[in-house]
C-alpha cells in the first residue's frame, strides 16, 4: 500500500530538486530517478495539473540534476543519501577503520560492514514509517545501524584467539542462537562490548543501549534508548544475522509495528524496501 505526505512552499520545491537529482535515492546519482521526473512532467502537463509555476520548478530542476549527477559516482560510498547520512556514514568508517587494522582472521570485516550498512539503511526505512512526532533523528538512526554490532570488532581487537574460535564455532553449528554460543564462549556478549565501548566513547546513553539491547528489546533496562532500540531490534530480525545466515527469524508481529506506530497493513512495503536495499548493497560493496 502507497504511502503519501504532503509538502507546501519551500519543502515542496526542495523535495523536487532533491529528487529529481536523485539526493534521495538509495544511490546517490541513480540516472533512473531523473527519467521518472521527467515521464511525470510529461504526463501532467497535459493533464492541466502543473501550470505556469510548477512549470519552471520542474524546468529548473531538470537542469540542476544534471551536473550533480555527474559529480557522484555510483559505485562510491556516497549511496548514503543527505549530509546527515554522509556524516554517519563517515563516523562509520573511521571506526571500522580504526578497529580494523590487524591481520585478517576468521572474523570478517568486510561482512559485517555490508551487514552494518544494510542494517542503517533498514532501519532508515523503518522509521521513515513511524509518525514523524516519535521518530529519532535521522543521523542517530544511521549512525546506530552502521554500529549496533561493533562489539563483534572489538572482541577481534581484544581478544583475536577467542574471536576465532567463536567465529568457526558458529560457522559450524549454524543452527544454534548465537547468544547461546556467546554465553558458552565468551565473558561479555558482542552487544555487551558494543555499549561497554559506547560508553567509553561518550556516546548517547540511548545509542548505547540500541547497542546493547537490540537482541533484547523488551528487557526493561532498554527503555532509555526507545524506539532506537525497537527498531535496531526488527531491523537486524529482517537481514540476514551476521555470520548466522540460517538464523533469519523475519515474523515481526503485528503488535511490533504497532507499537512504533507502524500500521501492520504497511509492514510487506516496509520488507521489500529493505529486501532491496540489501540487494543493492550487496551489488555495490559485496
Amino acid at each position: 500500500r502507497e504511502r503519501f505526505y504532503p509538502l507546501h512552499g519551500d519543502e515542496a520545491v526542495q523535495h523536487v530538486f532533491r529528487v529529481t537529482a536523485s539526493l534521495d535515492s538509495l544511490i546517490v546519482g541513480e540516472p533512473h530517478i531523473v527519467a521518472q521526473a521527467k515521464s511525470a512532467w510529461s504526463k501532467a502537463q497535459p493533464a492541466g495539473a502543473t501550470g505556469r509555476y510548477l512549470d519552471a520548478v520542474f524546468q529548473k530542476a531538470l537542469t540542476v540534476s544534471q551536473p550533480v549527477r555527474n559529480s557522484t559516482a555510483i559505485g562510491d560510498a556516497a549511496i548514503l543519501l543527505g549530509l546527515d547520512r554522509v556524516k554517519s556514514l563517515v563516523m562509520g568508517i573511521a571506526v571500522m577503520s580504526t578497529l580494523s587494522r590487524r591481520p585478517s582472521g576468521v572474523f570478517s570485516a568486510h561482512e559485517l560492514w555490508l551487514h552494518s550498512l544494510t542494517a542503517a539503511l533498514a532501519m532508515r526505512t523503518i522509521a521513515r514509517a513511524m509518525p514523524a512526532d516519535t521518530r529519532p533523528q535521522d543521523d542517530e538512526i544511521f549512525f546506530t545501524g552502521l554500529l549496533h554490532d561493533i562489539g563483534f570488532m572489538v572482541l577481534d581487537q581484544l581478544a583475536p584467539e577467542l574471536s576465532d574460535a567463536f567465529h568457526k564455532c558458529v560457522a559450524a553449528e549454524p543452527e544454534r542462537p548465537v547468544a547461546e554460543i556467546e554465553a558458552g564462549m565468551l565473558e561479555m556478549s558482542h552487544s555487551e562490548l558494543g555499549a561497554a565501548l559506547a560508553l567509553h566513547w561518550n556516546l548517547p546513553e540511548h545509542i548505547g543501549a540500541a547497542l546493547r539491547f537490540h537482541h533484547q528489546p523488551d528487557d526493561e533496562r532498554a527503555a532509555v534508548g526507545q524506539p532506537l532500540v525497537a527498531i535496531a531490534g526488527i531491523a537486524e530480525r529482517l537481514l540476514p544475522a551476521f555470520g548466522v545466515n540460517g538464523q533469519v527469524v523475519p515474523e515481526i508481529e503485528d503488535e511490533e509495528w504497532q507499537a512504533l506506530g507502524i500500521n501492520a497493513g504497511d509492514a510487506g512495503e516496509i520488507v521489500a524496501e529493505i529486501q532491496e536495499h540489501a540487494i543493492a548493497v550487496a551489488a555495490s560493496f559485496g
